[in-house]
């Protein structure tokens, strides 16, 4: 931002504000700036319902309705850090500039590609926990778009996202799809490896590690 807009990084003196004080008044939102209130169109509205859900489902639903395997303290700090920076960001924008691009075609055909990606990750989701309960352990998952996919539900997650931020235009959502695939994409591979060394020939071998017929 203050290489695009010019000004010191933190120089608060001049007339022209620094970094930090330029941040502050751009993506906080009122009453915490001299911005005006918060954008509420009903796209807004809409948008900001959609991305509370997903985390609603994410920490309250799914860890409900399922066995969760262990970790660590350090692995929940780093999520909830994470987690308070994305949705800080991705909501300060919202809150600013809207999701007026919903209101229109583009935006709507993206929303629609953003529900596919959302289906696929929660039915994917929904197949791994069955098989685990259905025979108390691990097995090869081969149904649905386990078929072509080792992780169809980080595919369905990375589609969601990169359709959404596609949808509202939002900076804050697109870096958090880009983050999600540098997250997901490394645990797609590090999966693939595992069912391999755990149950060798019978784990298929046309089987990607994430992209269908690609990788």
């Amino acid at each position: 931002y203050s290489f695009f807009y010019g000004g010191d990084w933190f120089d608060f003196g001049k007339k022209k504000p620094g970094f930090l004080k330029r941040m502050w008044r751009k993506y906080l939102p009122w009453p915490f700036n001299r911005s005006p209130k918060p954008n509420m169109r009903m796209s807004t509205k809409f948008a900001v319902g959609l991305f509370v859900a997903h985390y609603f489902n994410r920490a309250v639903i799914y860890p409900a309705s399922r066995n969760i395997s262990p970790t660590t303290y350090s692995v929940v700090i780093c999520a909830v850090l994470f987690n308070l920076v994305n949705a800080t960001l991705v909501g300060c924008e919202l809150a600013r500039n809207g999701a007026r691009n919903l209101e229109t075609l583009d935006g709507q055909l993206w929303m629609i590609v953003a529900f596919i990606g959302w289906f696929i990750n929660v039915d994917s989701d929904n197949r791994l926990s069955k098989l685990r309960e259905l025979h108390k352990g691990y097995v090869i998952p081969n149904e649905g778009l386990f078929k072509y996919s080792t992780c169809p539900n980080y595919l369905g997650e990375m589609i969601q996202w990169f359709a959404f931020s596609f949808a509202t235009r939002s900076r804050a959502l697109f870096a958090f799809a880009l983050w999600t695939v540098a997250n997901l994409a490394p645990r797609s591979k590090a999966y693939w490896k595992w069912y391999i060394e755990k149950f060798g020939d019978k784990f298929p071998k046309k089987r990607k590690k994430l992209v269908p017929f690609v990788w």
